[in-house]
């Protein structure tokens, strides 16, 4: 059985650590380890931490420079074939076998499963990934990584997360790792994790790092991608479902002549 590592990473979150822990440790069926980060501090996370000790592999509490510093502390300390980033606030479902039902689909280098969309508590909508998701498709949209297995092996061969990036770094490393054909993706149609729409990565800079990552790894695509996102116009559901209407009229006014 392959072994998992789970990593949390947290900054004066304690409510979200609260939903996150739980629905790691509760799963059953599975080897795993459980890394949590944290970023120093003083909210009574630390102490959180400290009292369930025993619950995870490796912890630390201490300052770091943001949010892709301490994910890059727990890929440090991962063992594990494959990694699973439910940083707190995120959250497994509630099903205390979905990662054991996770592990026959782990023969890619990054697989992605469908996550739902949360805001105030309130389900907004359902988060899946293309099947075999393009390098066009994850310059669109990116993966979620609370539903997404990475191989480990993949951060030894390609570097870890760019610090320099404030909210985007996981974006980037998709980006890095998807212009290489031979990395393999996969998405799968199951719904694994709850993701709430009110992180960090819904702030204004999201559009500057963006551009960024663009310049620096898509100079001679992204014309094109550009392009194909314009004509990708009439693949929407609600173009579509016009189109479907106009189609359906123009039938019926057929039958009546």
């Amino acid at each position: 059985m392959k072994l998992l590592s789970v990593i949390t990473i947290n900054y004066n979150n304690l409510s979200g650590l609260k939903k996150t822990v739980p629905s790691v440790v509760n799963q059953k069926n599975i080897r795993f380890e459980y890394i949590v980060i944290d970023g120093g501090s003083t909210d009574g996370s630390a102490e959180f931490i400290s009292e369930n000790a025993s619950l995870f592999h490796y912890t630390c509490s201490e300052k770091d420079r943001g949010i892709y510093n301490a994910m890059n502390k727990g890929i440090a300390q991962a063992t594990g074939d494959y990694l699973l980033f439910m940083n707190s606030g995120d959250e497994l479902i509630d099903d205390p076998f979905i990662l054991e039902k996770c592990l026959p689909y782990l023969q890619q280098d990054v697989v992605s499963f469908s996550c739902q969309l949360r805001k105030n508590g309130s389900l907004q909508g359902i988060r899946t990934h293309a099947a075999s998701p393009s390098l066009f498709q994850l310059w669109m949209s990116g993966l979620k990584h609370q539903s997404t297995f990475i191989k480990r092996s993949l951060f030894e061969k390609y570097g870890n997360y760019d610090e320099s990036f404030r909210i985007a770094g996981d974006y980037e490393f998709w980006i890095r790792i998807g212009i290489h054909p031979h990395v393999r993706f996969q998405g799968v149609n199951q719904v694994i994790a709850i993701f709430e729409l009110d992180g960090v990565s819904q702030q204004a800079t999201w559009g500057e790092e963006h551009e960024r990552i663009e310049q620096i790894w898509l100079p001679h695509l992204i014309a094109d991608f550009k392009r194909l996102r314009e004509l990708n116009f009439f693949d929407k559901p609600k173009v579509l479902a016009v189109g479907k209407a106009i189609a359906k009229s123009v039938k019926r006014l057929r039958r009546r002549k």
